[in-house]
């Protein structure tokens, strides 16, 4: 069965991303809006995608908060296509070292 929400820590460990980035940008983008209950936050898969694109956006395109704020704002729907083309293309590569390794 699959979850429909994910803890604040569990989302930091699934991405790599540090809890207070993930609060910072929180604040910043107004699209990353987690559900709150008893202080705790839940993010959805759909908080969690946007999280991985404002995470491409910074870390790929190298592009300010402004930057980030517009793409999202403007082209989310792109955004979204470049950002899981990269991840598939990176789970890819993974599985072609892991076999490689195998080989040898």
């Amino acid at each position: 069965m699959e979850r429909i929400f994910y803890s604040i820590a569990e989302v930091s460990e699934m991405l790599h991303i540090t809890q207070p980035t993930l609060r910072h940008w929180e604040r910043q983008f107004k699209q990353l809006a987690p559900h709150r209950s008893n202080g705790r936050r839940f993010y959805t898969k759909q908080d969690i995608e946007i999280v991985k694109q404002i995470d491409y956006l910074r870390n790929e395109e190298h592009l300010g908060m402004d930057a980030i704020k517009k793409r999202l704002s403007d082209n989310r729907s792109e955004v979204e296509k470049k950002q899981q083309a990269i991840e598939r293309l990176r789970n890819i590569r993974n599985t072609l070292q892991s076999i490689k390794q195998n080989i040898s």
